[in-house]
């Protein structure tokens, strides 16, 4: 399938309903984006432990130092190759 270039980035602190944003991008009709940036702003990588075994194509996790999401928005895009 055709990837659009463009990167999702998202910002987290680690909520369950991570994983069902992850689900209904994996699930999307037509082109699909080139990159999924989750970026956890917990401070306790709880995100990160939470997608340690999830392994898919051009997902990446990255964190952030709590600094709220806007700043864990500004890690996402610069680590983005879109």
């Amino acid at each position: 399938m055709d990837r659009l270039p463009t990167t999702v980035v998202i910002p987290t602190v680690g909520r369950p309903s991570l994983h069902a944003l992850l689900g209904v991008l994996d699930r999307l009709e037509g082109p699909q984006p080139r990159a999924v940036v989750v970026v956890d702003d917990s401070g306790t990588s709880r995100a990160a432990r939470q997608l340690a075994e999830r392994d898919g194509p051009g997902l990446t996790v990255l964190e952030s130092r709590s600094g709220g999401p806007a700043a864990a928005r500004n890690v996402g895009w610069q680590a983005s190759e879109a």
